[in-house]
């Protein structure tokens, strides 16, 4: 089954399965601990954010999607392809990971009780944030802060970026498990394989 991949350019290439998380969200998915994770699952996500939520940087950001751009001001933003990060947090609830789209949700300057009630709704799937959290589709997204957002690409140790994320559609194949809800019976058909040397045995695991 071939699932798409993402291309991350920031002055060199490299590739995510999963997800990219900046700002807020990227310092959270560093921060929790592996006990954590294994006891409260998704809640978790939220369990450490909470810790987090005094001080919180800011950041002016800037996209450019495929047919708009955008300017926020912002605690941080994911950009996925999966639909999972922190542990189980379900950051993008209707991604698929072979439908030739990125799906960013971006994390605006609220209150720290709004902005926890929108997060525990959007785990819960009572809403997908509503005016609170800003949902995004698109084939590519450059992304640019003032000042730079710290990125957590695929749980790799996280980095200062600016970068574009292009969708490679189709170009990793992988033998899914019975239930794989994040894989779409309708893919793209442009295939791009990627070198096995490019793309770890976690990444695969994550992405499934």
């Amino acid at each position: 089954m071939p699932i798409d991949v993402v291309r991350v350019f920031d002055g060199n290439t490299s590739y995510l399965i999963n997800a990219a998380s900046a700002g807020f969200g990227g310092q959270v998915a560093a921060d929790i601990d592996a006990s954590d994770k294994a006891r409260w699952g998704a809640f978790a996500y939220w369990m450490t954010a909470i810790t987090e939520l005094v001080n919180l940087p800011q950041f002016d950001i800037h996209m450019e999607l495929d047919d708009r751009t955008s300017d926020s001001r912002v605690y941080g933003l994911t950009i996925a392809n999966g639909r999972y990060l922190g542990g189980g947090f379900p950051i993008a609830r209707e991604a698929f990971v072979n439908d030739g789209l990125l799906d960013v949700t971006v994390i605006p300057v609220l209150p720290a009780l709004e902005l926890l009630a929108a997060g525990l709704n959007y785990m819960v799937g009572v809403s997908s944030g509503g005016d609170r959290l800003q949902n995004f589709r698109s084939r590519r997204v450059h992304v640019s802060s003032m000042p730079e957002m710290l990125f957590s690409i695929d749980g790799d140790p996280i980095r200062e970026v600016e970068a574009t994320f292009e969708v490679l559609p189709g170009a990793l194949r992988i033998v899914p498990g019975p239930q794989a809800p994040a894989i779409s019976d309708a893919s793209p058909t442009a295939v791009v394989l990627l070198p096995p040397s490019l793309v770890s045995d976690n990444s695969i695991q994550t992405a499934r």
